[in-house]
């Protein structure tokens, strides 16, 4: 979900009232003198913050063009929980799924994947030797630039191995 972004949005949201009891939308009843339910700015900026913060749990990037986010951020979350940070799963497919890395040797942003970081880190004092799991400064030249506290984790490398 993108933020509103138009001339007429405000920079900070409005206020929020005191909660009142529990409701649903109606779309009102002029003979029975029922109003329309008027959604206001505030109610939909809770949901809108309610929706980045899914998407923001699961890594995504809000994207204008996308209307599947909500969808990949669940399927992200709901994938999390099941399969650990550092899990090796084998895809035959052309691509890593959504929020899968290919063990392909690369390293990647830490930042990026600290829980991956976290689970499969070789340690400080198997830093300068390991095959991966190690820290580096240059992830185009991670075996160069290994570092304890690099910026960037290198992934493991099974390509042309047998599952």
């Amino acid at each position: 979900m993108f933020p509103i972004d138009n001339a007429s949005a405000l920079a900070t949201p409005p206020a929020r009232p005191t909660a009142g009891s529990l409701g649903y939308f109606t779309d009102g009843n002029p003979l029975g003198g029922i109003p329309a339910t008027v959604v206001d700015a505030w109610w939909l900026n809770m949901v809108q913050g309610e929706i980045r913060s899914v998407l923001d749990a699961a890594g995504i990037a809000p994207d204008k063009t996308d209307d599947t986010q909500l969808a990949q951020a669940i399927q992200a979350l709901v994938l999390a929980q099941q399969v650990p940070a550092g899990a090796l799963m084998a895809f035959a497919t052309s691509a890593a799924p959504a929020g899968w890395l290919k063990a392909n040797g690369a390293a990647v942003s830490r930042s990026s994947y600290t829980a991956l970081d976290a689970a499969i880190y070789c340690g400080d004092p198997e830093n300068a030797a390991a095959d991966w799991g190690y820290r580096c400064d240059d992830p185009l030249d991670p075996g160069g630039s290994r570092n304890t506290v690099g910026t960037h984790l290198v992934l493991p490398d099974v390509r042309g191995r047998f599952v």
